[in-house]
């Protein structure tokens, strides 16, 4: 949600069900299809107090700065970080 500044309610389960961290969560840690548990992590994200409704897209309700979409757009493997010189 961070990264996207947002997800639109339509499009979180398709999201969910491509990332492997979802996928592993789903069925290692909760014994459950990934399928069915979209709804659950959801439930509790909003119950948590982690995320909230707005006009129909999920937002995190702590403090952050989304990154710029160039940033999004990038194909930015570990290898090629660069680190600053101070």
């Amino acid at each position: 949600m961070i990264i996207q500044n947002g997800l639109a309610k339509e499009k979180i389960e398709n999201y969910l069900l491509k990332c492997g961290w979802f996928q592993d969560f789903a069925r290692y840690s909760f014994q459950l299809q990934p399928e069915e548990f979209v709804k659950i992590l959801l439930d509790e994200m909003v119950r948590s107090g982690a995320a909230s409704w707005h006009n129909n897209q999920l937002m995190a309700t702590t403090p952050y700065l989304a990154p710029q979409r160039e940033w999004m757009n990038k194909n930015i493997k570990p290898k090629d970080w660069k680190t600053k010189d101070y």
